[in-house]
């Protein structure tokens, strides 16, 4: 397996698992309100485009989207049941929609793109 497939399928997970560990271990001695709030704008904002922006890197380098999916979605629901409680699984609609919505705009964009040459 290339390196860029594997940074396909890890992407997410890479930031998700270091937000996390930020967020858990307040290793940059932030105040608790304000890494409360760091951390709700890491799950709204910044892992919606983290999984839309690997949707797009996963028909760039052909990879498998199922399991560059599957690996993002079970390491956020892992990291779900160590530091949140089950009402944070919506997110994982939420994060589902984003990836969808970067790979199959990726793809048209590709179709179209060899479609015109």
């Amino acid at each position: 397996m290339k390196k860029s497939n594997i940074f396909s399928i890890i992407f997410p997970t890479v930031i998700m698992v270091l937000m996390f560990l930020t967020f858990a271990t307040d290793i940059f001695n932030i105040p608790d309100i304000q890494s409360k709030s760091i951390f709700v704008v890491g799950m709204v904002l910044i892992f919606p485009i983290s999984f839309l922006i690997q949707g797009i890197i996963c028909v760039l380098n052909k990879t498998n989207w199922i399991l560059s999916l599957i690996v993002s979605l079970v390491t956020y629901i892992v990291l779900m049941y160590i530091f949140l409680n089950d009402s944070a699984y919506i997110y994982v609609l939420l994060y589902t929609a984003f990836y969808m919505i970067g790979h199959i705009t990726a793809k048209f964009y590709y179709k179209i793109k060899t479609f015109k040459n």
